[in-house]
């Protein structure tokens, strides 16, 4: 999914959302995501 160097270097392996930071990104990213698709 997102293979972030930042998450990386969060200590998560696999580049989930492990920490708030990433998961808010990750929401965040999700809803622009979604937004964008909705226009």
């Amino acid at each position: 999914m997102y293979d972030d160097p930042r998450s990386r270097a969060s200590g998560s392996p696999t580049g989930l959302s492990t920490t708030p930071r990433c998961r808010v990104r990750c929401r965040l990213g999700r809803e622009t995501t979604v937004q964008q698709s909705s226009t």
